[in-house]
């Protein structure tokens, strides 16, 4: 059996080696060889000899499609709505943005409950603005701005407590006032 030499694929001549090796040193059929005896290179495909021993090309890997996003489970919609949204329009599922590797990142809390209970029994501005801030929540997340519904989640909170502190400051200068005003009589 005669030896061959071949171009690798940094175009260094490599060899001499059998065809037997050709498979293990990724010798395909489109590589240039020459034995003693040929004129030129040549094609390792262009040689019968070497139709054997030449590697077939690996198939190229096709791009792995990205896993399909799940649904999350399915519930009472937001705020009273039924599951299926307004006339049945779906309303996201359980709101939760879906990462690679099937990591699940969840809404932030949007406060709503605390900053309607604060506007109604506590201080009214700094309520409304925790109301306006809450609602600003799912609006953000949905639009695909994470980070400010993040910040509008911290805002809507920072002023539902801003709104509690208020009244109980309120409630404590009107007590004092009340018994002031009983004690003079």
């Amino acid at each position: 059996m005669d030896q061959y030499y071949y171009v690798d694929a940094n175009n260094q001549r490599q060899g001499p080696v059998y065809p037997t090796d050709f498979a293990r040193l990724g010798v395909t059929g489109e590589t240039l060889v020459w034995r003693n005896g040929m004129e030129n290179w040549a094609k390792a495909s262009t040689l019968p000899e070497l139709a054997t021993w030449i590697a077939a090309p690996e198939p190229p890997v096709p791009p792995q499609p990205e896993p399909p996003q799940q649904p999350g489970p399915t519930g009472a919609g937001t705020y009273g709505q039924p599951a299926g949204g307004v006339y049945g329009q779906p309303t996201g599922g359980d709101r939760q943005t879906y990462q690679p590797g099937g990591a699940v990142e969840p809404m932030p809390d949007n406060y709503l409950v605390w900053a309607i209970l604060c506007t109604v029994i506590c201080c009214l501005p700094f309520g409304i603005v925790s109301i306006v801030k809450s609602t600003q929540v799912e609006k953000l997340w949905l639009a695909g701005d994470k980070m400010g519904a993040r910040k509008a989640s911290e805002d809507a909170k920072k002023w539902a407590i801003i709104s509690a502190v208020a009244s109980g400051v309120w409630w404590i200068i009107y007590g004092i006032f009340v018994l002031v005003a009983v004690v003079a009589g």
